[in-house]
């Protein structure tokens, strides 16, 4: 595929981005590369992407690589983390499935990730370790280690990292809950510091058109004498309405607290999102969204207040040639 994406104010204020992409599919196997080159106001820059999964025998097998150029910028028309970021990722390790028994499959893959980050000189080497498994029940796991010396914000440190997701079905309906801690930089605090992640998700189905749902995280900022500073919680219940097989409706209401500390007395309510998507699937892979998003958020005294409504029409056609 090709994108192009641009603006124009005039002849010395563009920024323009042409991007290209592909993948080669081989049974289980598969390749995807990504390319893309931007020009912003005649400041021009790269950035590539690619990675492959497959099977070699009896081994699963990850890698990627991503390289973005210093230069690169879509500041305009679009957002790209971490510009001039370099990464390489390997991970292989034995997979096995079973046709019988409690476990249907399982990989270990066992890798390496090699990050230098903006305006580093240094690499970071980072060991990994992933473990995931599904269940003939319909549930799973899958679990991350991972640790080693990592340079970033003009400092040094021993990284560490746990991730834990599981899933599975509680009365017919998908149910997904997990957690992330870490021993990383803070960039919003300026230290190094733990931090943890907490995510769950769960949805109904009331009756075969109707179904209601919760998304929840739970972020906890620690500080580097590994006292809680502060805690983020986020609730979001969802009602989802499918008209047909190709119209469906879908209505939110997010809500984002902070908790001074683990001073649960003083929660506050920092913000307020309720938001609409109209999807209609109108012609084979053609697709048809409207979107209405009210957000309002606290003042300097405390209350919400309205920030902005914005509401988006978008239109996908896919043209046979």
């Amino acid at each position: 595929g090709i994108l192009f994406s641009g603006t124009r104010a005039d002849a010395d204020d563009y920024n323009y981005a042409l991007g290209i992409d592909g993948v080669y599919r081989a049974g289980a196997n598969q390749f995807i590369a990504q390319a893309a080159v931007s020009d912003q106001s005649g400041k021009q820059g790269w950035a590539v992407d690619a990675g492959y999964f497959g099977y070699l025998g009896s081994f699963i097998t990850f890698t990627s690589a991503r390289v973005i150029s210093d230069s690169f910028d879509v500041s305009d028309i679009g957002f790209v983390p971490w510009v001039g970021e370099k990464q390489f990722l390997f991970m292989s390790g034995p997979y096995r499935q079973y046709d019988t028994g409690a476990i249907r499959d399982f990989f270990v893959t066992p890798g390496i990730i090699v990050v230098q980050e903006p305006e580093e000189e240094e690499w970071s080497v980072i060991g990994l370790v992933e473990w995931n498994t599904h269940f003939r029940n319909n549930w799973g796991f899958d679990m991350n280690l991972g640790a080693g010396k990592a340079y970033e914000a003009d400092t040094d440190y021993v990284y560490r990292d746990f991730n834990l997701g599981v899933w599975g079905r509680i009365y017919g309906n998908h149910i997904n809950f997990g957690c992330d801690y870490e021993y990383s930089y803070n960039y919003a605090r300026g230290f190094l510091a733990y931090q943890g992640a907490n995510w769950f998700s769960y949805s109904y189905s009331i009756i075969p058109n109707l179904s209601v749902g919760l998304a929840a995280n739970y972020w906890i900022e620690w500080d580097d004498n590994n006292a809680i500073i502060a805690m983020w919680p986020r609730l979001r219940p969802q009602v989802f309405i499918r008209f047909n097989a190709d119209m469906n409706l879908s209505i939110f209401d997010e809500l984002v607290y902070a908790i001074p500390e683990t001073n649960w007395g003083e929660t506050e309510l920092l913000t307020n999102r309720v938001g609409m998507l109209f999807s209609w699937n109108f012609l084979p892979k053609s697709w048809l969204y409207i979107a209405l998003n009210d957000y309002r958020a606290q003042d300097a005294f405390g209350d919400l207040q309205h920030q902005y409504t914005i509401s988006a029409i978008k239109a996908k056609y896919l043209v046979y040639f």
